[in-house]
Order: C-alpha cells, then sequence, then structure tokens
C-alpha cells in the first residue's frame, strides 16, 4: 500500500517551523516578555510526551496570519486545524482527544483562518515501520539518520510519526487513504511525497536549504 510523507510547505500563514514562535501560553498574557520567560516550565515544553494537554490555552504568534494544516508543537503534540482534525477523524487516525485552543498576535488579536486544536499523534517505532533490508540508513547514538525510506507493507495506521530519527527527519507519514481526503479537504500548510520518492535532509543541508524555496521532494520536518 502506497504512504506520503508529509513535508511543511513554506508560505504567507504557512511558516516552515513553529520553532521561533513565542508558544503555548496557558492563558493570553498582555505582558509577552515576562511570559516568555516562564514558557519552558509549561509540561507541554519541559515534559511534553507525558503531561496531559492543557484546557483553553491560547498559541502567541509573531506571524500576521496561521492558516497551516498542522504544525509540531513539542513531542508528539501537535496543533492541528478544525479541518486537518475532521481528516484524521475520517480515516480512523489514532490520537488524543483534541483540546481547543486560541491563536493570538501579541496584541490579542485572533489570527487563525479556522478553529485550532492540540493533539497527541500516534508514534510507532521505526524498527516496526521501515522495511530495513531495502531502507538506506545510518544510526547517530540512539537515532536513525535516513537516506531512503520504505516502509513495510503491513503498516495500516492512516497517520503517524516514527521514533527515532534524527530531528531533521521527524515528520509524519500517511496512508493513500489519508493522503486522498487531506487533498480533497485541500489542507493547507503541508505537502505529500510519496515515500519511496523522498529526498531526507541532514544538518548540514537543512541549514543550506533554510529560508528557501523547498526543493522537490525534499521534507522538512512537520
Amino acid at each position: 500500500m502506497k504512504k506520503y510523507v508529509l513535508s511543511a510547505k513554506h508560505d504567507d500563514g504557512y511558516p516552515a517551523s513553529l520553532a521561533e514562535d513565542y508558544g503555548l501560553f496557558d492563558k493570553f498574557y498582555e505582558n509577552l516578555q515576562s511570559a516568555k520567560k516562564i514558557i519552558v516550565s509549561f509540561p507541554w515544553y519541559s515534559n511534553s510526551w507525558n503531561c496531559e494537554l492543557p484546557e483553553n490555552s491560547c498559541y502567541i504568534t509573531k506571524y500576521k496570519k496561521i492558516d497551516f494544516g498542522i504544525r509540531s508543537l513539542s513531542g508528539d503534540i501537535y496543533i492541528v486545524s478544525e479541518g486537518f482534525l475532521a481528516v484524521m477523524h475520517s480515516t480512523g487516525a489514532n490520537y488524543s482527544s483534541p483540546k481547543r485552543i486560541d491563536v493570538r498576535n501579541p496584541a490579542g488579536k485572533y489570527v487563525s483562518g479556522e478553529n485550532y486544536h492540540i493533539v497527541r499523534i500516534e508514534y510507532l517505532k521505526f524498527s516496526k515501520v521501515a522495511d530495513l533490508k531495502n531502507s538506506l540508513h545510518e544510526k547517530e547514538d540512539t537515532r536513525f539518520n535516513l537516506s531512503k525510506l520504505f516502509l513495510k507493507n503491513d503498516v495500516s495506521q492512516s497517520l503517524f510519526g516514527v521514533d527515532d530519527l534524527i530531528g531533521e527527519q521527524t515528520t509524519l507519514f500517511c496512508s493513500a487513504l489519508f493522503h486522498d481526503a487531506a487533498i480533497a479537504a485541500k489542507i493547507k500548510g503541508v505537502n505529500f511525497y510519496p515515500v519511496e520518492e523522498a529526498r531526507w535532509q541532514t544538518m548540514t543541508s537543512f541549514l543550506t536549504n533554510a529560508g528557501n524555496k523547498e526543493p522537490r521532494n525534499t521534507v522538512w520536518p512537520i
């Protein structure tokens, strides 16, 4: 069965990454400078793989508009649009109960194109999903650096992450069913590449390509 890898699309409303943004707070803070000093103490950053997702939180962004389908927040926690959430539901993806969030700029203005939520998305072990015989990869400490990836035919999940990949390659994968539903729903800010055609970045190529239009089939972490 054909599988796809999700890659962050760069454009207005679609920041390639949220790493340089202000982040998710427990509420909206008028004094953002003071709030920035405590953000690392929030459990969804300090203990992201094990914490409870917050209720009624607020994502504060420096961007004029947020209009993407999905982006990684921390660990297995993702910010997803209402449309992306609907695709997850309709294709039977494994994810936690979604928590609604506000998306505002530092002045308090709502700047999202639609409603947004935070969810946990299922992660699977590399050894469970990778066709190790045909994939090309190297082990770097406890993580895998991919050159070419083939997934096993019996991977049935519609949407999933893979543990143990290096940071420049940490993204999500999906089934053909999910891909077709996402395209039909016109999910924004995401490119879908066939896994076997994907070009995987190293730290060097990631830094070289940063800020440039994404090369064809090159994976940018969601």
